[in-house]
C-alpha cells in the first residue's frame, strides 16, 4: 500500500532536520578533537549517536516510499511537492558534508592517537632505561652527603666583630 505524500514530506523534513543537527555536531567534534577535550568529545559522540539512531529510524520509515513510482504520487499541491523535493536535495548535500567532515575528523583523531602512542612509547623506553640500571646502582650513590659530619659540634656563639 503506497504511503501518503504528506507522510513522505514529513519524513523528508525530519531527515533534513536531523542531518542539519548532525552537521553542526560534526563541526563541534572537529573543535573538540583539535582542543584535545576528551570529556566533551565523548559527550558529543553520545549526542551524535542519538541523531544517527533517529536517522536510521527515519530511513526505515522512508523505505516503503523508495519502491514507489514518484510520478504516481498525488500531492496536495505543487508547492508541497516542490518543498519536499527541495528538502530531499538539501538532505543529499547535508549528507555529503557530514561524510566529508567525518572522514576529516577520523584522520585527525588517528593522527592524535599516533602522537599520543609515540609519547607513551618514549616514556616507556625511558622507564626501561632507568630500571635497567637499578640492579647495578651503588647503594647511597646520588645521595648528597653533608659537608659536616653530624657528630661535629656546631658553634652557636661566634664573635665575628673586628677590633
Amino acid at each position: 500500500m503506497p504511503g501518503s505524500t504528506h507522510t513522505l514530506a514529513e519524513l523528508v523534513a525530519r531527515r533534513r532536520y536531523l542531518l542539519e543537527r548532525l552537521l553542526v555536531a560534526c563541526g563541534k567534534q572537529g573543535e573538540l578533537v583539535g582542543a584535545g577535550d576528551t570529556t566533551e568529545l565523548l559527550k558529543l559522540l553520545g549526542a551524535k549517536q542519538t541523531l544517527i539512531d533517529g536517522l536510521r529510524e527515519t530511513e526505515q520509515l522512508l523505505d516503503p516510499f523508495r519502491g514507489e513510482d514518484p510520478a504516481t504520487r498525488h500531492w496536495a499541491s505543487q508547492q508541497a511537492r516542490a518543498t519536499c523535493a527541495a528538502d530531499a536535495e538539501q538532505c543529499s548535500r547535508l549528507l555529503a558534508a557530514v561524510r566529508q567532515l567525518e572522514e576529516k575528523h577520523g584522520r585527525q583523531m588517528a593522527e592524535r592517537r599516533d602522537v599520543i602512542a609515540d609519547q607513551l612509547q618514549t616514556i616507556h623506553r625511558g622507564h626501561q632505561v632507568a630500571t635497567a640500571y637499578q640492579p647495578h646502582a651503588v647503594p647511597g650513590a646520588g645521595v648528597a652527603k653533608p659537608a659536616i659530619a653530624p657528630t661535629t659540634p656546631v658553634a652557636t656563639n661566634l664573635d665575628l666583630s673586628t677590633h
